[in-house]
């Protein structure tokens, strides 16, 4: 029996890819800073998030869910979704 070929693409049984690019074992991973202040009126926080959840498209119970979260979570979403854009 012929030993078995190898296989450069590594989903065919080769040895996949070693991803090394930005990565050193010195430099910590830094936190999202936010840096637009949360308001403290939470009606605002929940119209400035209600934008961003039109976006996702999502169901009534999985919308529902997303407004049940706490007030900082909206906010880090929200901060996250307008970094992006």
């Amino acid at each position: 029996m012929p030993a078995p070929k190898k296989s450069m693409c590594w989903c065919f049984g080769g040895r996949p890819p070693e991803i090394t690019y930005g990565i050193d074992g010195d430099t910590p991973l830094k936190a999202m800073e936010v840096e637009v202040p949360m308001p403290s009126d939470e009606k605002e926080i929940d119209e400035k998030f209600a934008e961003i959840v039109e976006e996702l498209d999502v169901d009534k119970p999985h919308r529902d869910a997303l407004f049940n979260l706490p007030p900082e979570k909206k906010w880090q979403l929200y901060c996250s979704k307008i970094q992006i854009d």
